[in-house]
């Protein structure tokens, strides 16, 4: 995997935060600094929107109005990015 390896992920239900529309996030490899981060997040969920907010370089509060039916996605096309996470954490 070359270090500017992205996945983007266009959502089906965009979001809006800060009077801004949100349809498409793109993701970047994982850093163990990100995966770190996620340590003091409470459970699997919490620590994958902590997780997808520094992926994608938005904040926790626009990652948590991503809807549900677009985390499917959106943990198939980040899996090559963060190794082992989600086995491990989950």
């Amino acid at each position: 995997m070359s270090e500017t390896e992205t996945v983007e992920v266009t959502l089906k239900k965009p979001v809006t935060h800060d009077g801004k529309t949100i349809d498409k996030l793109t993701f970047r490899e994982a850093e163990l600094g990100d995966l770190a981060a996620t340590d003091a997040a409470q459970g699997g969920i919490g620590k994958t929107i902590l997780l997808i907010a520094a992926l994608s370089d938005t904040t926790e509060a626009v990652t948590r109005k991503i809807k549900a039916s677009d985390l499917d996605v959106i943990l198939k096309k980040i899996e090559p990015l963060v190794g082992s996470f989600f086995t491990q954490n989950a």
